[in-house]
């Protein structure tokens, strides 16, 4: 359960998040590159010296969600506050580098 300050959402195990109210979460669709990303960052986030408790919080709590983070069906760590117009992953300062050069390729710097 997602909840904010005019409305809320449901995360069902089987279908993702499932928003109730006036703002919708994009699919995400991802590459075997991304995949890879994806599944060092889920690694990397439980030895985050930040993230970590972070993780921990929102997996002790009742409704998955823990102030405005939380856990999608692939068990990423997410965060998005009511006013974002979609979720941003919780990325690890060991995995930045790694996600500015899939970004950016050698220009890490670029846009930043």
């Amino acid at each position: 359960m997602w909840q904010g300050v005019s409305g809320g959402a449901v995360f069902s195990a089987d279908t993702g998040p499932i928003l109730q109210g006036p703002h919708h979460l994009l699919v995400i669709h991802q590459s075997t590159g991304a995949s890879n990303l994806i599944t060092g960052i889920q690694k990397s986030v439980t030895t985050d010296s930040y993230l970590s408790g972070v993780l921990q919080f929102v997996m002790d709590s009742d409704d998955n969600l823990f102030r405005d983070f939380f856990l999608d069906v692939r068990e990423t760590l997410w965060y998005q506050q009511m006013e974002d117009a979609r979720p941003r992953v919780c990325v690890p300062v060991v995995c930045r580098e790694a996600v500015l050069r899939a970004a950016h390729g050698d220009s890490t710097l670029a846009g930043h």
